[in-house]
């Protein structure tokens, strides 16, 4: 879907240090189960099907790629 590996992780339609805090909180204490399927896909910004700090990493350079874009 469109939505895979978008970075939107607390899904309010913007891309920024939320998302990054909420997918760090859900690597750093390991509880990708309680994330919903959508959330689990927009964090999964590596596209390996896996959420750990690859994706907290490429979250961030997404938001500085987008940030520079402007």
């Amino acid at each position: 879907s469109e939505s895979d590996g978008n970075g939107d992780v607390n899904m309010d339609g913007a891309l920024n240090i939320l998302d990054v805090l909420t997918l760090t909180n859900f690597v750093v204490y390991a509880n990708q189960d309680e994330m919903t399927e959508t959330q689990f896909q927009n964090a999964d910004t590596t596209g390996d099907g896996q959420v750990n700090v690859l994706d907290v990493i490429t979250l961030v350079n997404m938001i500085l790629e987008n940030e520079w874009a402007r």
